[in-house]
């Protein structure tokens, strides 16, 4: 579930011009910072986000509850 709202968190914030940092993140995800954190890092290791010096860009858009959690356990 925390991988899933760590997603939906990205995707909120994806069209904005600038990519979002952790600090953008944490209002608006349920997961708490050190989690999300983790999640992320998760994400950006199966190639579904990338993380620029602090930046995550979503690079998978659209993916399903099932896909997001697919990519955990992949």
């Amino acid at each position: 579930a925390d991988l899933v709202n760590a997603y939906h968190a990205l995707e909120r914030l994806a069209d904005n011009p600038d990519p979002p940092t952790l600090a953008d993140l944490l209002p608006i995800s349920p997961v708490p910072k050190g989690r999300l954190k983790t999640c992320l890092e998760l994400l950006a290791a199966r190639g579904v986000v990338r993380n620029g010096d602090g930046h995550y860009r979503l690079l998978k858009r659209g993916l399903n509850r099932d896909q997001v959690a697919g990519e955990g356990r992949a």
